[in-house]
């Protein structure tokens, strides 16, 4: 064979290769490029470029302004997350319903983790079953693996999680720790803690730590008088107050009427926001992607309210834009444009 040509052949490109086009022609160049360039002393100084975060494709339903501007701060891996609150003056009228929705909703637009925790020290948990549709509806995995010193990601992998990306921790026993929790938790990390009813032991130190607070109260005016008081009670008994937004839980017992008349007297407290009956807040696990459009506006202001709330208890501006009630509210598709955040990042 003859050497010259092994040589060509073993250099020669594989017939697959893809061929580099030629080069482009050559345009004319502007005018405005040939001026003198500016001496050194008038140079000004290149600006980095902003990275613009795409939000998380808004879950189904979830079309309002209100979750769309959720989205866009849940964006930012480095915004602080929230650690609201949600209690009740009695039991029975959906505070984990309303912690496995918001957190739902939050877990599945956030870049951080959501956690949803149950601090109400019974030997069961039903914000488990609303989350994960466990029927046993207890796990103490992931606060476990926490405690023996695991790596956050490894105790999240272990507790157990929703379809939304929600994971539920659940203390088996004693008071909560919740300084010890958020000690082993990043900043971003958002804690959404079900506070149970005003017999959970540990509520009062709940709501001096995280005094951002969603109250969930049954929509009558019976249920609205013992709201109320409960607010009055713990406004005068906790040293820095209490932010609380009310949210009336209509069960559909109560007619339109009664509803109205328990938001009528609700609205001396502050924010109310009334969340329609619906069977999908009665599955279990509840599904985001399943709920009725009224309903996910409204969990999308409970969530945008709670996120406002949090940020505005250290900083002058909002951490989401200012938008009345949006139910109905449509923005158009499931994939929102970025908001016009307007918050600013501590240094």
């Amino acid at each position: 064979m003859d050497p010259y040509l092994a040589v060509v052949d073993l250099v020669r490109p594989p017939p697959n290769r893809y061929v580099i086009p030629p080069a482009p022609t050559p345009t004319p160049t502007p005018m405005a490029a040939l001026a003198p360039s500016p001496s050194p002393s008038t140079v000004v100084p290149a600006v980095a470029p902003v990275a613009v975060r795409t939000p998380r494709p808004l879950p189904r339903g979830f079309a309002s302004r209100n979750a769309a501007a959720v989205a866009g701060w849940a964006a930012d891996p480095d915004a602080a997350g929230v650690r609201p609150v949600v209690f009740s003056a009695g039991g029975g009228v959906g505070v984990s319903t309303v912690v496995a929705a918001m957190g739902g909703f939050l877990a599945s637009v956030s870049v951080s983790p959501v956690l949803a925790v149950e601090s109400t020290r019974r030997p069961w948990s039903s914000l488990t079953r609303f989350v994960t549709g466990d029927t046993r509806g207890m796990s103490v995995a992931g606060w476990q693996d926490l405690r023996f010193g695991h790596d956050l990601d490894s105790a999240l992998s272990m507790a157990p999680g929703g379809a939304s990306g929600l994971r539920v921790l659940h203390q088996d026993s004693g008071g909560f720790e919740g300084d010890w929790l958020t000690g082993q938790l990043p900043a971003a990390a958002s804690v959404i803690i079900d506070g149970g009813s005003l017999d959970n032991p540990d509520l009062a130190g709940l709501l001096s730590t995280w005094p951002v607070a969603v109250l969930v109260v049954r929509a009558d005016p019976a249920g609205v008088d013992a709201a109320l008081v409960t607010v009055g009670h713990l406004r005068a008994s906790l040293p820095a107050g209490l932010d609380v937004l009310m949210v009336l839980s209509d069960s559909g017992a109560f007619g339109g009427a009664t509803v109205r008349a328990a938001a009528k007297l609700a609205g001396s407290v502050g924010e109310v926001l009334t969340l329609p009956n619906s069977a999908g807040l009665r599955e279990q696990p509840i599904r985001i992607d399943r709920l009725d459009k009224s309903v996910a506006a409204v969990i999308a202001d409970i969530t945008h309210s709670v996120v406002d709330r949090s940020w505005r208890r250290g900083n002058p501006q909002p951490a989401v834009p200012v938008t009345a009630s949006s139910a109905g509210d449509d923005v158009g598709g499931s994939i929102p444009a970025v908001p016009a955040v307007t918050y600013q990042k501590e240094t």
